[in-house]
């Protein structure tokens, strides 16, 4: 156990392109953890998705508009620094070493949870961090045998516990459920019917930027 200094909420993901069903939910989370910030973590190339309709530069940048949105997130961009293929267990191992004080929650959804166990070292990913499980709208999937035993040793539902210890626990959030997609926007985004309705779900910085860039157009 270590004394903790300030709690560093990380959310990572493609932004492709980011929107209100992923800032929603965060900064709920950012209020019942008590968060000091949330750091915002596009993903270069993740090893378990193909990226599409936007550069990493182009994400990067829409993180950074979302971010000075919502002066609470802040980009968090050291992937692009680090080796590939991005390991989480890697970028955390990476972030625990400059944050050695800090408590850090790694934030996902729980459609990323079902599936934790078949991320690379993913019994090591608690070494650096806890975890913080986001609700996710028709999520039908169950836990694998080992991931529930898993989760029966490390889950608190104390949330002051990441005041207390710099990583180690999970938890479950009660956030908003947004059901909307980056994949959905983009498709909406594609239509010029539908742009309207795609509009509604990103901040005014983030749906400049696209039509500027004239992203996501077919």
């Amino acid at each position: 156990m270590s004394s903790v200094t300030s709690v560093i909420g990380l959310f990572g993901g493609t932004f492709n392109p980011p929107h209100i069903g992923h800032i929603e939910p965060l900064l709920q989370a950012a209020k019942d953890f008590a968060f000091t910030e949330v750091r915002l973590l596009p993903a270069p190339i993740p090893p378990h998705k193909t990226v599409v309709g936007a550069t990493f530069e182009q994400r990067i940048r829409m993180v950074e508009l979302v971010c000075k949105a919502y002066p609470i997130l802040q980009p968090e961009l050291c992937e692009q620094d680090l080796p590939t293929p991005s390991y989480t267990v890697n970028t955390l191992a990476h972030l625990r070493k400059h944050n050695p004080t800090a408590s850090i929650v790694f934030v996902i959804g729980e459609d990323s949870l079902l599936a934790l166990d078949t991320w690379f070292q993913w019994q090591r990913l608690l070494d650096y961090c806890h975890i913080a499980v986001l609700p996710r709208p028709n999520c039908q999937a169950t836990a694998s045998a080992p991931l529930s035993d898993w989760l029966a040793k490390h889950h608190k539902s104390d949330k002051s516990v990441v005041n207390q210890m710099t990583n180690g626990a999970v938890f479950f959030a009660e956030t908003p459920l947004r059901d909307v997609s980056s994949t959905q926007l983009r498709e909406w985004l594609a239509n010029p019917d539908l742009v309207s309705q795609a509009k509604q779900w990103l901040a005014p910085e983030v749906f400049t930027y696209i039509q500027q860039q004239q992203l996501y157009i077919n």
